[in-house]
C-alpha cells in the first residue's frame, strides 16, 4: 500500500468517527463517497449493512450520541492492514469503557467494514459507607446547580417531591438537611416513619444516584447546630433564626453511576 493510499484510508476513518461523534447530516454526506456499497458497520456484533443504512444510522441521534460527542478521541492509526481509533470517556458516568473502532478497506481504499467495540463498567461492588467521590457530589450538589430531589408520601398518601439545597453527607451512611419549616409535611412524614427517596442527577457528567432511606428529626441542640452549620450559606439565610428542623437520613441504599464507576452502597 503506497503512502497516498494510507493517507486516504486514515482520512476515511477520521470521517467515519466524526460522523459518529456529531450525528450531523453534513458529516454523513461527506463520509458517503468513502464507503463501499456493501459496507458493514458492527456495534458489538449487531450489524448494519449498506451505504444508505450506515449513513442513516450515523446521522440519527441515539441515547449515546451526546456521550460520543464528549469523548476524548485519539487519531486514526494504521492497524493490521486497516486502521483503528480509540476513545475514552473517563469524565462521564454512564458511558462506554475500552472503546475502539476498527476499520477495514476495499482495494479502492473505501471503508468496507467498521467494528465498534466497547464495554461498560460491570456490576458495582456493594460498599458499607458512602465513597469519597459520591460524598463530594452530594456535598457540592447545590453549588454544582444540581440540587437534589427529595420525595416522600404526605398525610393523604400522595407523593410529594421537592428540590432540597441543604442536603449534605452526615456520616459514613447518613445524610442530613436543614428544613426551614419545622411543621412541614416532610417533618410529619419523617415523624410517621414513612420512607424517603432522593435523586441526584448531573447530566454533564452522566452521574445518577438514587437514594433510599428513613429519616429522623434531631431535637438536641448540638446536632441541630452542626447540621445548620453544614448547610450551604444561601440556605442558612432562608432561616437565620434557626426555627427549622434538623433532618438526619439513614441510608438503606444508594445505586447509580458516576465517572469513578458504578455505585452501590448498602450499609
Amino acid at each position: 500500500m503506497h503512502p497516498g493510499s494510507q493517507e486516504t484510508r486514515l482520512a476515511a476513518a477520521e470521517a467515519f468517527a466524526r460522523s459518529l461523534r456529531t450525528a450531523e447530516k453534513s458529516a454523513g454526506e461527506a463520509l458517503r463517497p468513502r464507503l463501499a456499497q456493501d459496507i458493514v458497520y458492527s456495534i458489538n456484533g449487531a450489524e448494519t449493512q449498506g451505504v444508505d443504512k450506515v449513513v442513516d444510522r450515523l446521522t440519527r441521534v441515539f441515547p449515546f450520541t451526546p456521550v460520543m460527542a464528549r469523548g476524548v478521541w485519539g487519531y486514526a492509526a494504521p492497524n493490521e492492514g486497516g486502521a483503528r481509533i480509540e476513545a475514552s470517556f473517563d469524565a462521564l458516568g454512564a458511558a462506554p469503557r475500552n472503546y475502539s473502532l476498527d476499520f477495514r478497506f476495499d482495494d479502492q481504499d473505501r471503508l468496507m467494514r467498521v467494528d465498534e467495540k466497547f464495554e461498560f463498567g460491570g456490576k458495582p461492588t456493594a460498599q458499607k459507607r458512602i465513597p469519597a467521590p459520591i460524598r463530594s457530589a452530594i456535598d457540592r450538589a447545590l453549588a454544582n446547580n444540581t440540587p437534589m430531589v427529595l420525595a416522600y408520601v404526605d398525610d393523604a398518601g400522595a407523593p410529594s417531591v421537592s428540590l432540597r439545597g441543604s442536603i449534605q453527607v452526615w456520616g459514613d451512611n447518613e445524610l442530613c438537611a436543614w428544613l426551614r419549616d419545622a411543621k412541614s409535611g416532610l417533618v410529619r412524614a419523617v415523624e410517621a416513619g414513612r420512607p424517603l427517596s432522593l435523586l441526584y442527577r448531573d447530566s454533564a457528567t452522566r452521574t445518577t444516584l438514587v437514594i433510599k432511606g428513613r429519616g429522623r428529626i434531631a431535637a438536641d441542640a448540638e446536632t441541630r447546630e452542626r447540621i445548620y452549620l453544614l448547610t450551604p450559606e444561601v440556605e442558612q439565610t432562608h432561616d437565620v433564626d434557626r426555627r427549622g428542623a434538623a433532618l438526619v437520613i439513614a441510608i438503606d441504599r444508594i445505586a447509580g453511576t458516576h465517572p469513578s464507576g458504578p455505585v452501590l452502597v448498602e450499609p
